[in-house]
């Protein structure tokens, strides 16, 4: 059950996908660099962590310390 929620996590990579494609080149057009850059890089930070939060899940053996 807790794998099932929180796969319904990865849900938000839609909505990054959706920011990158269709957002940030109509902001970049526009000459507006600075905030996409940003959010870019938390879009990356959290899919890593989304991405390393599920291999600890997906182990036989989980500690909480190494989550």
């Amino acid at each position: 059950q807790l794998r099932t929620g929180f796969n319904n996590l990865w849900d938000v990579d839609k909505h990054y996908k959706r920011k990158e494609y269709l957002l940030f080149p109509y902001l970049e057009k526009h000459l507006i660099t600075g905030p996409p850059k940003v959010m870019w890089g938390k879009h990356d930070e959290i899919r890593s962590l989304l991405k390393n939060a599920s291999e600890a899940l997906a182990s036989p053996i989980s500690t909480a310390e190494e989550m």
